[in-house]
């Protein structure tokens, strides 16, 4: 009992020391012309997934908008979530 009140006393210090350091920012030369630089496109957002195989904001919304790739994958996407609660809940 009696080493309680340093075992705080140290974890605060540790605490704080920890905190100190984070918030210590790192040095930048603004000079350094590769930080002025853009940066490329990652591949990932530069070619959008078509709305057949992703669902995203810029996909038809309204079914007669939809192509019919998308509304089969939407309807086996329904159909699975369907048997897994289904599943779920005879168990």
């Amino acid at each position: 009992m009696k080493s309680s009140p340093c075992r705080l006393l140290a974890g605060t210090f540790m605490l704080a020391a920890a905190s100190a350091q984070a918030l210590k920012a790192p040095e930048v030369d603004l000079r350094d012309p590769t930080i002025w630089e853009e940066k490329a496109a990652s591949p990932l957002t530069a070619n959008p997934q078509p709305c057949e195989v992703f669902s995203g904001p810029h996909c038809a919304v309204w079914e007669d908008e939809k192509s019919d790739i998308q509304r089969e994958r939407e309807r086996r996407e329904q159909r699975r979530w369907q048997n897994d609660y289904e599943n779920l809940r005879r168990e």
